[in-house]
């Protein structure tokens, strides 16, 4: 065990494994990270230009999807798109004119996503021409629901 000494504070360093939140296992300096996937529910809202026809539009939505699901450095997909959602919404006239566009698609799709994932899909819904608007919003509710239901107990069956 070792002690620092930083601004009149004394901190305590342990040698035990360092824990890390991505989904990589390896070694740095001879300690080994011990690391768990932290894929998270987020619902991710977009106001989509409206194309010429349908199939322009659904070449936009699975462009979304293949950012959402894009492979990191080892292969695989940082994300998971669970739901999408085309017929709630659907084309809706916006409150004011965004690009001279007048009319917009909303389409909103749920994913599980790595939350170092979520500014480089940011970047990318930035960036698209065919994306008005965007908002990407961790979904707190699924999330304590799932937990919930990994740490109840399973019923038991007579």
């Amino acid at each position: 065990m070792t002690l620092l000494y930083c601004a009149g504070f004394i901190f305590q360093q342990l040698s035990a494994p360092q824990r890390s939140r991505t989904a990589k296992v390896g070694h740095t300096r001879g300690k080994e990270i011990i690391t768990y996937p932290m894929k998270r529910p987020y619902e991710v809202a977009v106001v989509i230009r409206i194309l010429s026809n349908d199939e322009e539009t659904q070449q936009a939505i699975d462009q979304i999807v293949a950012w959402i699901e894009q492979p990191d450095n080892d292969g695989e997909p940082q994300g998971k798109v669970t739901k999408i959602d085309r017929t709630t919404l659907g084309r809706r006239k916006l409150a004011y004119e965004i690009d001279g566009q007048r009319d917009g698609y909303y389409v909103l799709f749920y994913a599980d996503i790595e939350p170092t994932h979520v500014q480089e899909l940011e970047l990318n819904l930035k960036l698209a021409t065919t994306v008005l608007r965007h908002l990407i919003v961790r979904n707190e509710e699924l999330e304590k629901a799932e937990r919930k239901a990994k740490n109840s107990p399973a019923p038991a069956t007579e």
